[in-house]
């Protein structure tokens, strides 16, 4: 980010309450297509299995989060470059998303697939919550199986 893009988002961010209607609806647009923008990316990482399962509307909120402090924190300069700040930014949002480093591949480490299908569950069960699906509904398929036993 340019000194000059950075103050910019400083003081569109410092404003933001008081910007006209017809600014502040753009400014709204804009945030929720990098929002989903970025839950895409995650969502896509997840089921490529490269990223744990994670809420992704959370996932995408910290790296975006991450991601506009820097407006606020960092002055580049000659003795200061921008690249490896943002190269140690984007590594610590891929950090956070993936699976740990040295872990093994989770479909040939028994503890590492282990450990990827509690995430999973963990995943399916808040997305069961969002969805429309009665509660009944939800319990059919395990008392099918009862009865097939």
């Amino acid at each position: 980010m340019t000194g000059r893009a950075r103050e910019r988002f400083r003081l569109l961010d410092r404003t933001e309450a008081a910007l006209p209607d017809e600014v502040a609806a753009l400014h709204l647009e804009a945030r929720r297509e990098v929002l989903a923008e970025m839950r895409t990316i995650i969502e896509e990482g997840v089921s490529r299995g490269e990223f744990r399962p994670r809420d992704e509307r959370l996932a995408a909120l910290s790296v975006i989060g991450m991601c506009n402090w820097v407006a606020w924190w960092f002055h580049p300069g000659s003795s200061h470059p921008a690249e490896p700040v943002a190269d140690q930014l984007a590594q610590n949002a891929v950090d956070m998303l993936s699976y740990p480093e040295g872990a093994g591949s989770p479909v040939t480490a028994p503890h590492c697939a282990l450990q990827m299908a509690r995430e999973n569950l963990d995943y399916l069960e808040r997305f069961l919550a969002r969805s429309p699906v009665t509660t009944q509904a939800r319990h059919r398929p395990a008392e099918r199986h009862r009865a097939t036993r």
